[in-house]
């Protein structure tokens, strides 16, 4: 049995598509998360599978250390031969249970998220004092649950290296999860220079994801004449003050707002209509929709943060500005809209990249094939020398 931990797990597509790909390989997988209701892409995705699926509650509601939420993590993970944590508060509470009370081996995939702008979206009504006592005392607990892991997942050569740094030995970088295939790749040949330049953006509505910032971009490109439309595909609806921002742009932008969209069939479809596809994070491990949009050969514009500089060169598989910059957004958004060779030059160039990482990795795997064989050969090791 493997026992799979992950916060909010149902609005995710790429995971969904992770534990179906998990439970065809182990003999059964169970999921314990503040999962979505039924109705999610998630729930499609995993249907027929052999999955238990452990519910945990809202996590705004009692919190990741109440009795309730502690018990059903212990039992599940005795009921476990094998843990998978990700990233998050979750896997290191769940971590530090299982250190004391099922003692399991696990495995984790990590990424960057104990910065401030993790604190600032996760923790919005933590007064700074309290988030800057929370911080340390996280960061420790993070890394014991790092050193404490049998096998350590992570995107990105920085996060590679940190984990490193802590002295763990059994480091694999690996893709986002991701139910990308190779027919989903298209290559475009042109961007119109006789229409407003299409923008997308995919993605959360808190202050990690910097969409503030884009909204701001987009009255800079307003006042200034540029001609666009703009797409927000959207995991939950805006914020008041988001919404607030949008009125202020004329209706001829095509303003279109889709909440809790899929990758399939609906999303795959918005990013090859669009232009441009705008990452505005403050934080980021790597972002999925960074390969999704690449597989759409469409031109990026996208913050310097996390590991997207590690696989993306400026201007030439996308554009990379500094974060919280709304005038050096709205500047490299107005380029590609003057330069539609540019943008076609680079979303081809992105699509080469990500289909490079995704399909000739030498030799390829996918990451549930990675997770089951590690965690295959670390429980058949034990019990051979039992």
């Amino acid at each position: 049995m493997v026992s799979l931990g992950k916060d909010k797990v149902g609005t995710d597509p790429g995971s969904a598509y992770f534990i179906s790909e998990l439970a065809r390989l182990a003999e059964s997988v169970e999921v314990c998360g503040h999962i979505r209701p039924a109705s999610t892409s998630f729930h499609q995705e995993i249907s027929g599978k052999r999955l238990q699926i452990t519910l945990l509650g809202h996590s705004s509601r009692g919190g990741y250390a109440s009795p309730t939420t502690a018990r059903k993590l212990v039992e599940a993970m005795r009921r476990a031969d094998y843990l998978y944590l990700f990233t998050g508060t979750l896997a290191v509470y769940a971590s530090w249970l299982n250190r004391f009370l099922a003692r399991r081996p696990y495995a984790v995939y990590e990424q960057p998220w104990m910065d401030d702008a993790y604190l600032a979206s996760y923790l919005p009504r933590v007064s700074f004092p309290a988030r800057w006592l929370y911080a340390p005392v996280m960061r420790q607990l993070r890394r014991q649950m790092i050193l404490g892991a049998a096998h350590v997942y992570v995107h990105g050569k920085k996060l590679y290296e940190e984990c490193v740094r802590f002295g763990h030995r059994r480091v694999s970088e690996v893709v986002p999860l991701t139910n990308l295939r190779a027919e989903h790749f298209h290559l475009r040949q042109v961007v119109s220079k006789d229409r407003p330049l299409r923008i997308l953006y995919v993605g959360g509505v808190g202050p990690a994801k910097g969409l503030d910032v884009l909204l701001e971009a987009l009255q800079l490109l307003n006042q200034e004449g540029t001609d666009f439309s703009v797409t927000l595909a959207v995991k939950v609806p805006l914020t008041s003050f988001q919404e607030a921002e949008l009125e202020k742009l004329p209706e001829n932008r095509s303003l279109r707002v889709l909440v809790g969209k899929p990758l399939h069939p609906d999303l795959i479809d918005r990013y090859r209509l669009a232009d441009v596809l705008v990452v505005p994070s403050f934080s980021e491990g790597f972002p999925r929709v960074i390969y999704e949009g690449g597989s759409q050969s469409i031109a990026l514009v996208a913050t310097q943060v996390g590991s997207i500089p590690d696989l993306l060169r400026n201007d030439h598989d996308g554009i990379l500005i500094p974060s919280g910059n709304p005038a050096a957004l709205a500047y490299a958004i107005r380029s590609l809209s003057l330069q539609r060779d540019r943008a076609l030059r680079l979303g081809r160039n992105l699509y080469q990249t990500v289909w490079k990482k995704l399909f000739q990795s030498s030799p390829y795997r996918s990451h549930a094939e990675q997770v089951y064989e590690n965690a295959t050969e670390l429980l058949t090791g034990k019990n051979s020398s039992a």
